[in-house]
């Protein structure tokens, strides 16, 4: 087993290490370790109309690719999505880290996706996650959101989900025009009806 280690952000003197590897390297050969699979919440909307935003940098693209396998088994049996279908991807470096660029990018051409939005962090002066590419999409996606009914999916690490969405949130407040407090109430009403669906990790 290999235990992956690198500084963490915002304190370089502490060692950031895999969660799962980490405790693998510990275990003595013959030991017991728990395990559990957690059932996953996300499903896709019954209304094929329905526009679909996903956003999963990393590991957090996972759920994706099933839902876009979903996608291509539904336009193969003749019952295409025909909503638009989003889908925001990150990872540090684009030669190293973007496993599933073909598969993306077929899915993509085979229009499963209507667009695919990536952020390569270290590749730039200046770092671009995947938050980020929503503030520049702040206009499209806000009209998705509003007057679409589109459902948000985010899959990854606690601190960038709770950054995509505060940018919800900001998208609220600058596109839509709307208060602090109904910019708030706009995302609580859209997790309570179930289009805002999270599963996050630290």
């Amino acid at each position: 087993v290999r235990v992956p280690g690198e500084p963490m952000r915002g304190a370089p003197h502490r060692t950031k290490r895999g969660v799962c590897t980490t405790q693998l390297e510990a275990a003595s050969v013959g030991s017991h370790v728990v395990a559990f699979v957690r059932p996953s919440h996300f499903r896709l909307p019954r209304d094929p109309t329905t526009p679909v935003v996903m956003v999963g940098p990393g590991t957090g693209i996972a759920p994706f690719r099933a839902f876009l396998q979903e996608l291509q088994v539904a336009a193969a049996g003749g019952s295409p999505r025909t909503g638009h279908t989003r889908l925001y991807f990150g990872c540090r470096y684009s030669s190293v880290d973007f496993l599933y660029r073909g598969e993306l990018e077929a899915a993509l051409k085979a229009k499963h996706l209507s667009a695919l939005r990536t952020a390569f962090s270290r590749e730039g002066a200046k770092k671009v996650y995947v938050q980020d590419l929503m503030r520049a999409d702040a206009k499209q996606l806000w009209s998705l959101f509003a007057t679409q009914g589109a459902h948000l999916y985010i899959c990854g690490g606690t601190t960038m989900g709770r950054d995509v969405v505060a940018e919800l949130h900001a998208m609220a407040v600058l596109v839509g025009r709307k208060s602090q407090a109904d910019a708030t109430a706009f995302v609580q009403r859209m997790e309570a009806e179930g289009r805002l669906v999270k599963e996050l990790w630290s």
